[in-house]
């Protein structure tokens, strides 16, 4: 078996590559001196990060812009004795004067 492979060592040794006609090198070299080029996943990863980070930005502009509130909210209710819609019965029972007065 060791001499099998003395043989074949000794023949693997014999054996030289041929020599590169320059054409060949020529055709090689050509494709490894060009810019890579980026892939169209890449682009659409690239296009997805800047349109997230357009999206933060734009809505950090926006609360950002808010304006600041000035402590306790302002009230809804009015400020006088409006009637109100449970009032109906209550106001029925009154007088037309009083009720016209009551809706002023």
């Amino acid at each position: 078996m060791s001499e099998e492979l003395g043989s074949l060592e000794a023949e693997l040794a014999r054996m030289r590559p041929r020599v590169l006609t320059p054409e060949l090198a020529a055709r090689i070299a050509a494709p490894l001196t060009l810019p890579p080029r980026r892939s169209r996943s890449d682009r659409l990863l690239w296009c997805a990060i800047g349109s997230g980070v357009i999206a933060a930005c734009t809505i950090a502009v926006l609360l950002l812009d808010q304006p600041a509130s000035s402590g306790l909210p302002s009230s809804v209710m009015a400020s006088g004795s409006m009637p109100r819609a449970g009032d109906l019965t209550v106001s029925s029972a009154r007088q037309p004067e009083q009720l016209a007065s009551a809706w002023k």
